[in-house]
């Protein structure tokens, strides 16, 4: 409700007693709770809009097709991959206007054949009609049309935020149930479905990995687009079980995964678990990720370019930690503390003293300012 009258305030054309009654009366009708949207009555329906014109103008803004009634959004996406990211602009949107989604009702569908007559049925009613009007049967053609059957859409899964980010490892009588698997059908499937079922995705990628079968576990990879949510998952997957894959392999994963860090349309946490990906074990890939790190923009994100610095922390040459530096004064502060840690770990002394003195004449920060304690504090941990 306190946003509510906020709104309210912001506009000069509004009188502040009026304000105040209708807060007073919000508050008394909600017993007292001033969070959510006022629903009910047509009265509080038209407070409710208010609460939500910035957030359809950030959906404007962003070229998003939805559709709203009160507090029901409906946002229609060309695949699957932009539904989840559209989706996910919407709840990060929401939450900083102190509103969050019901996951329960939140669903992504298959629309693509909504409103279709089903050819067999529409066959099946016009043969029926011609030999009952042959007959002289009286019929009701209002009633004929409503009887039509339509493909409906297959609503896949609530959007519970129940999409697992680990993948545990397979005990051996999961792998014994696993091997009887049919993972070619288990694969188209997928491929034919516009929107995955996450059971689904879930089985093949346990399949694949039971049976160790590599080339399904690849193809799996590039239909990510479908499920996007699933990235964390099977990035999980693939290090757990690392041994699997050649160096051939190895550079076909690399190449479909880091199409991801190409594009500016997906969730940061997607794209942090990229970035961490690429920064361990046998797909470590320090030139993709200094690649990333010089075509990040400031509007990539709260906290992608930290954590991409915090992985070439352990990555980096003496040459590389220079041109990071260069970085320092476009940094935000999480930024500027990683780069000055990157440069306190991996350049001596006498280099790096002029540049702390320099930047500790510009800031209080007191991380900067005790940098070095933490950093012999963290090595004796």
């Amino acid at each position: 409700m306190h946003r509510i009258e906020s709104i309210l305030r912001s506009n000069s054309k509004i009188p502040v007693n009026i304000i105040s009654q209708i807060n007073s009366l919000l508050l008394f009708w909600s017993n007292r709770d001033s969070y959510g949207l006022p629903v009910g009555s047509n009265a509080s329906r038209i407070l409710a809009e208010p609460s939500l014109i910035e957030v359809d103008n950030y959906l404007v803004s962003k070229k998003i097709s939805f559709c709203r009634f009160v507090d029901d959004y409906r946002l229609f996406a060309k695949d699957a991959a932009t539904a989840h990211h559209w989706l996910s602009l919407l709840v990060d949107k929401l939450n900083k206007e102190g509103l969050f989604l019901n996951t329960s009702k939140t669903k992504i569908q298959d629309v693509s054949g909504f409103g279709e007559v089903e050819q067999e049925e529409n066959n099946k009613d016009n043969s029926e009609s011609a030999k009952e009007h042959a007959t002289g049967d009286q019929h009701n053609d209002t009633q004929n049309d409503g009887e039509r059957k339509f493909n409906i859409p297959k609503i896949i899964r609530g959007y519970s935020g129940l999409i697992p980010t680990k993948f545990r490892k397979l005990t051996e009588n999961e792998k014994i149930k696993l091997l009887t698997n049919d993972i070619e059908k288990l694969y188209h499937e997928i491929v034919k479905s516009i929107v995955v079922d996450p059971i689904s995705f879930v089985e093949i990628i346990k399949t694949a990995i039971a049976q160790e079968n590599v080339s399904y576990l690849i193809s799996t990879v590039k239909t990510l687009n479908k499920f996007p949510q699933f990235i964390p998952y099977l990035l999980d997957a693939i290090t757990k079980y690392e041994d699997l894959f050649s160096e051939e392999n190895i550079r076909i994963i690399t190449n479909e995964l880091g199409k991801w860090l190409d594009e500016d349309n997906y969730s940061e946490y997607i794209l942090v678990y990229l970035v961490r990906f690429f920064s361990r074990g046998k797909f470590t890939n320090k030139k993709l990720l200094f690649e990333y790190f010089r075509s990040l923009k400031r509007n990539s994100g709260h906290y992608i370019g930290r954590a991409v610095l915090e992985e070439l922390e352990k990555l980096v040459s003496r040459g590389e930690v220079l041109e990071i530096r260069d970085y320092y004064l476009r940094a935000d502060l999480w930024e500027k503390r990683q780069i000055a840690k990157i440069i306190s770990v991996h350049i001596s002394d006498g280099e790096k003293n002029p540049f702390f003195k320099n930047i500790l004449s510009q800031s209080d920060d007191i991380f900067l300012k005790n940098l070095d304690k933490i950093i012999s504090k963290k090595s004796n941990l």
